[in-house]
C-alpha cells in the first residue's frame, strides 16, 4: 500500500486532508464547488470532489471511511457489500445494470458497476476502490458527452492515488 501521495504533472485535485488525489483531465474543470450529492447513506462520504465537462457530465470522487479493514476481506465479500450498498441506493432513482466486476485501480482492489438513472437523464460507471480502512468511490457519469467522460474517467483512474490514513 502507498503511504504518501505524490500527485504531480498537472492540476492536482485533492480536497484538504483527503487520503486521495488525482489530476484534472484535459478539457475538464474543477466542479467541486457545484457538487450536490443527491444520495447520502447513513455513512456519509468525506473529501468530496468533482470534475466536469457539462452539468450532468461529471466525474465525482468521494471517500468513505470503513469500519473494518477491507484488506482482510475476500473479494466475494467486498463485491457483495458493494452490491448491497447499491441496492439500498436504488430507491433514490437509479437502477444497477449489472453486477460488480473486479478491477484494479491505483494498485488497489476495486469493483466497477454500471448504473442508469431511472428517468434516463444519465448513466454512469461507478468504481469502488478499497485500500485498508478507506474506500474511494469514483462515479463517471455522462448525459450528453459520453466520449469525454470515458476519456476523463480513464485519466482519473490512471492518475488517482490513495493512501489508508493511520488510525
Amino acid at each position: 500500500h502507498r503511504t504518501t501521495l505524490d500527485c504531480s504533472g498537472g492540476t492536482v485535485i485533492r480536497p484538504r486532508g483527503a487520503p486521495d488525489c488525482y489530476l484534472l483531465p484535459a478539457g475538464f474543470h474543477d466542479a467541486t464547488d457545484q457538487l450536490t450529492l443527491t444520495y447520502q447513506s447513513a455513512n456519509p462520504s468525506q473529501y468530496d470532489s468533482a470534475v466536469a465537462v457539462g452539468v450532468h457530465d461529471v466525474i465525482i470522487v468521494v471517500v468513505y471511511p470503513l469500519r473494518q479493514d477491507s484488506d482482510a476481506l475476500s473479494s466475494s465479500v467486498l463485491a457483495e457489500q458493494v452490491a448491497a450498498v447499491l441496492r439500498q441506493g436504488e430507491s433514490s432513482g437509479f437502477t444497477v445494470v449489472g453486477s460488480p466486476t473486479p478491477a484494479t485501480v491505483a494498485g488497489d482492489r476495486a469493483f466497477q458497476i454500471p448504473i442508469k438513472q431511472n428517468d434516463g437523464q444519465f448513466s454512469a460507471m461507478i468504481y469502488f476502490v478499497f485500500n485498508g480502512f478507506t474506500e474511494v468511490e469514483i462515479n463517471c457519469q455522462s448525459a450528453q458527452r459520453a466520449g469525454d467522460i470515458s476519456r476523463g474517467c480513464a485519466s482519473v483512474l490512471k492518475s488517482v492515488q490513495i493512501v489508508d490514513p493511520p488510525r
